[in-house]
């Protein structure tokens, strides 16, 4: 199980790995519900409740992963430093964020759904804030 998801003391959420291999595990329950994890050569899903809080389109590690009152953030590893398509979901539905990458920020707004999809290059930290 600590090798799809673990918790990391003040630190967060750890999800996936680098591998290539199909593995899941299902049901881990957390204060905030249950969680599902998926990761294989398509990427990496993370479902809270049934619901996507996090996927990349290609294999990951997501270390640090913390959800707050009006911010995610998250460390993302990638095997190489290839484009990858990250979607988040758990956030306000159709709403302005400003999204942080490394030290680039931009504006992207959510879904109705409250998912928003970025493109990122290579690894690294990644936050996105909003007001409530």
């Amino acid at each position: 199980m600590q090798e799809l998801a673990d918790a990391e003391p003040w630190g967060g959420w750890r999800f996936g790995n680098l591998n290539r291999a199909s593995a899941s595990i299902r049901g881990i329950r957390v204060a905030e519900g249950v969680l599902d994890v998926e990761t294989g050569p398509d990427g990496l899903s993370v479902q809270l409740n049934g619901t996507l809080l996090l996927a990349t389109d290609r294999p990951a590690l997501i270390t640090g992963s913390r959800i707050e009152t009006n911010r995610l953030m998250c460390q993302v590893t990638l095997d190489n430093e290839m484009e990858t398509a990250l979607r988040f979901g758990h956030l306000l539905p159709n709403t302005t964020v400003a999204v942080r990458i490394g030290h680039a920020v931009q504006q992207a707004v959510t879904s109705p759904t409250g998912q928003c999809t970025l493109q990122s290059s290579g690894s690294g930290e990644i936050e996105i804030t909003w007001n409530r």
